[in-house]
């Protein structure tokens, strides 16, 4: 795996969460017809996120090279397949409910990012993990 910057999704989880109170299933496109007000607001949404994928990529290639420091929030992509880590948290055993699916996401409704953070005392937020 290799370690990325963990990306903004806001504006995803929007159209998400706008898709879901008209009862449109998922995706990148209404399947129906808007009204104006929502054809507007749906405009505003898409805009919001070309916007917020610029950002994500401009981020990313800032913080490429760059050591990981405790306090990070990264996201594990595998070189591979290029898919994402994610915990499907749906998933828990009832013998034991602390443990999660790990799952490879080609494309998350919501990114899984994961913080880094320091185990013993004295290492604190801000030191650096890795190389």
């Amino acid at each position: 795996f290799e370690v990325c910057t963990a990306s903004d999704a806001r504006a995803l989880m929007d159209m998400h969460e706008f898709l879901r109170k008209r009862g449109m299933p998922a995706g990148t496109k209404p399947a129906r017809q808007l009204s104006g007000g929502d054809e507007a607001l749906w405009q505003r949404l898409v805009q919001h996120r070309e916007v917020e994928e610029r950002n994500n990529e401009i981020h990313a290639q800032h913080m490429a090279g760059r050591a990981v420091t405790f306090g990070d929030t990264i996201q594990l992509r595998q070189v591979k397949s290029q898919m994402t880590l994610g915990v499907d948290i749906g998933q828990a055993p009832r013998m034991e409910p602390l443990c999660k699916r790990v799952l490879l996401l080609s494309q998350p409704e919501a990114p899984m990012t994961f913080r880094i953070l320091p185990r013993y005392k004295y290492l604190v937020e801000g030191n650096t993990a890795c190389y």
